[in-house]
């Protein structure tokens, strides 16, 4: 059996090329990661300094925020139900994002792959690439706002599950394939192809932008 951790100011993890597992109840003032394979539970609000690590899984009791750069080659799972995720440094790096909680922020200096999303009240995803799935995909959402400087493709898989109640898309082409009916908060892009499982329709104020061909 295993001891908790409680660390009131910064806690410092370095492995180099080894795992860190560090799942017990654990509270931390901040921490900073580096590692192979990351594994961290904390009972409370978790502020990252700085992590750069192969996979990264990190589970909060409370909000999950970074004050520095985050960095996961592979996947990165963030679980804060009920909480906020706020990583909006623009360094910000991650091979794929599997993400729970209520309010999401995500900045991510290339192209962004998401796995599964939950986001009970906002989603805000800013990529300087591309934002896709990758295939068999659940991707739930309130309130979606999604930035690329790429492509967008969103749903473009039969097995993928994706459920925005309204979502704004920019990017440069847009597809984007909903399981439920669709409401467009605003669309900026170059083309869009836009697929739903049941009605399109727009909000009062959501324009639609499409340069070249858009496809309902």
């Amino acid at each position: 059996v295993g001891s908790a951790l409680n660390v009131t100011g910064v806690a410092t993890f370095d492995s180099g090329v080894s795992n860190i597992t560090l799942t017990e109840q654990n509270r931390f003032g901040s921490v900073s990661l580096l590692g192979n394979s990351v594994t961290v539970n904390e009972v409370d609000d978790t502020i990252i300094d700085s992590a750069i690590v192969d996979d990264l899984v990190y589970t909060s009791g409370g909000d999950i925020s970074a004050s520095g750069l985050v960095s996961v080659e592979n996947l990165a799972v963030f679980e804060a139900p009920g909480s906020a995720i706020t990583l909006n440094n623009v360094g910000n790096s991650f091979g794929t994002l599997d993400l729970n909680a209520s309010d999401i922020e995500i900045v991510e200096s290339n192209d962004t792959r998401l796995a599964e999303v939950n986001a009970g009240s906002t989603l805000s995803i800013t990529s300087a690439g591309s934002i896709t799935d990758v295939g068999a995909s659940t991707i739930s959402v309130a309130e979606g706002t999604l930035v690329a400087g790429g492509e967008i493709i969103i749903g473009d898989t039969p097995n993928d599950s994706v459920s925005f109640i309204n979502v704004s898309l920019t990017g440069t082409n847009v597809r984007f394939t909903e399981s439920d009916s669709t409401i467009i908060r605003g669309v900026n892009a170059q083309t869009l192809d836009l697929s739903s499982g049941g009605q399109i329709t727009q909000t009062v104020d959501g324009v639609v932008d499409v340069t070249g061909i858009a496809v309902f």
